[in-house]
């Protein structure tokens, strides 16, 4: 091999290295000892020998990599694309191991595709364990390894991001686990990138409800961010609060998943509460990475138990409150809109479910009316027309706050505790504000469900016929004999929510005791009126 080309190389990468030139002056020199060295190729015709086309394969990967610091996501691709194409069709994986599961690396972590970059990802995971249980891993050990053994840490957190993305969570929860593994061993890791895994995997465990080590994550997070707090430099106070305010976002999402789980559990049937937290198998693979780390005092802070009293919800819902704020503090919707409203939805269903543990019904209605607030403030913010989806959810959430406030000022006419003219007036203007609230839901769908509802999706054609159906029985309970509106608008959205969960089997699953009671009344209604 002619060594011209590979010292050529070498006084670039270190150029590279010392930052001597600009990107622009490095990717010219690379284009042009590129272009040189297939050049020289073509004349000697000896584009077989493998020195040559692994140096070539570090040149597309490294010229890859500047195209990408530049924004030049197009031209990055095509280089990593070549390189890969250069290396299989040589058969030089083990030889060009770097730039080969570099550009692997980087092609999945650039692709939006998910499934494409699981497949890219999973190959470069593939090249990279073939490797290691090869001779030359052991034979490179000291020189090439560490950056081989660094790409391997960001192959298994992209994965672990791709896994999310498709909804495979279990898969997910594994490469999460694997990084912070990999991290600690290797000890090379920022507390709070640590920090910001682990309160990540605390979500895996919160889906199946494993509150205890759900918490025993999140513990270790606080414990992390803290002592990244401790020894930060003044140019990363940014950097500890947007640490914290993502613990924040975590710690609110598991107080509002535990407030959930214990309000179906104190549901269910008395030979059902046996089983416990305590009941939950952990996963034999994935035990807890932190057990040196002292986090007896961090776990002291929040149950991981289901909550059975009141005072015990209440502490929760303080606890989870509080991280919320330190959240809502920190994102703002000028910068960060969606992580903003995801922020005020959290806080909405932190009230809607502490509402169940509440003791007296001024209690009930005050969670219920925070509830409505947040999402009445989340919505005068957003502009409809780019932001329906989360609008329609405020508009849903509202009027479902209102039904429920609603419920509770009947109540206390039902059973004499409040009868006057007041309590009257209240109930008609919680009537008209949920109305209002589910007719923008309707409306936001067109107006017309039979017109849209084979263009939803699930979720959405479940609100659009709750919508309905919620409608409906606010219009039955406000039906005025002298005004037939009022009576042709309830048979209207009966009618309407029966005939649309007809047309499916799922929505007739859905809502099939919704359907008895709303063919009841229908008949009842139309037995008592002249149409």
């Amino acid at each position: 091999m002619d060594k011209t080309f590979l010292k050529r190389y070498n006084e670039i990468k270190e150029q590279m290295t010392e930052n001597k030139e600009t990107n622009s002056t490095f990717l010219k020199l690379l284009l042009q000892l590129k272009d040189d060295l297939k050049e020289f190729l073509n004349n000697i015709g000896d584009e077989k020998d493998l020195a040559y086309q692994i140096l070539l394969a570090h040149i597309y990967y490294d010229i890859g990599r500047l195209n990408a610091n530049s924004n030049k996501s197009t031209e990055a691709e095509t280089y990593w694309q070549e390189c890969i194409e250069l290396i299989k069709v040589r058969d030089i994986e083990r030889e060009a191991i770097t730039p080969y599961i570099g550009s692997l690396l980087n092609l999945g972590i650039i692709t939006v595709d998910n499934t494409k970059a699981l497949t890219l990802l999973t190959d470069a995971e593939k090249a990279y364990k073939g490797y290691k249980e090869s001779g030359q891993y052991e034979d490179n050990k000291v020189k090439d390894t560490t950056q081989i053994d660094r790409f391997y840490n960001r192959i298994t957190k992209n994965l672990a991001r791709v896994y999310q993305n498709l909804g495979i969570f279990n898969m997910s929860a594994k490469y999460q686990y694997l990084t912070m593994k990999l991290s600690l061993e290797s000890k090379s890791y920022i507390s709070c990138d640590l920090a910001v895994l682990s309160a990540n995997l605390s979500s895996f465990y919160i889906k199946s409800k494993n509150f205890k080590e759900a918490r025993n994550y999140l513990a270790a997070a606080d414990y992390l961010a803290y002592e990244f707090k401790i020894y930060s430099k003044s140019n990363e106070v940014h950097l500890v609060e947007k640490t914290f305010a993502y613990l924040g976002r975590r710690w609110g999402k598991y107080g509002i998943a535990l407030l959930s789980a214990s309000k179906e559990h104190l549901q269910q049937e008395e030979d059902d509460l046996a089983s416990g937290i305590n009941n939950i198998e952990l996963d034999s693979e994935m035990p807890f990475l932190y057990t040196e780390l002292p986090l007896k005092s961090y776990k002291k802070k929040i149950s991981a138990e289901y909550c059975t009293t009141s005072k015990d919800a209440k502490k929760v819902f303080l606890f989870a409150k509080r991280w919320l704020e330190i959240a809502k503090d920190f994102y703002k919707p000028s910068d960060d809109l969606i992580t903003y409203t995801d922020v005020m939805k959290d806080f909405a269903k932190l009230y809607d479910h502490i509402t169940f543990f509440e003791k007296g019904w001024q209690n009930e209605f005050q969670m219920q009316e925070m509830r409505i607030q947040y999402n009445n403030e989340l919505v005068a913010k957003l502009n409809p027309k780019t932001h329906m989806a989360i609008c329609r959810e405020c508009w849903n959430e509202a009027a479902l706050g209102y039904s429920q406030q609603l419920l509770l000022k009947m109540r206390l006419i039902l059973e004499d505790v409040d009868t006057s003219f007041r309590n009257h007036n209240d109930i008609d203007q919680l009537t008209e504000c949920a109305i209002e609230n589910f007719q923008k839901v309707v409306s936001s769908f067109k107006g017309d469900s039979s017109y849209c509802l084979s263009d939803m999706t699930f979720d959405e054609k479940k609100m659009c016929l709750n919508a309905h159906n919620k409608l409906a029985i606010l219009y039955s309970k406000s039906i005025n004999p002298f005004n037939p509106s009022t009576i042709s608008t309830a048979v209207f959205y009966f009618k309407t929510f029966i005939e649309e969960c007809s047309k499916e089997e799922e929505m007739r699953i859905e809502f099939k005791s919704d359907i008895e009671i709303a063919e009841e009344q229908m008949k009842s209604i139309c037995s008592m009126f002249v149409f």
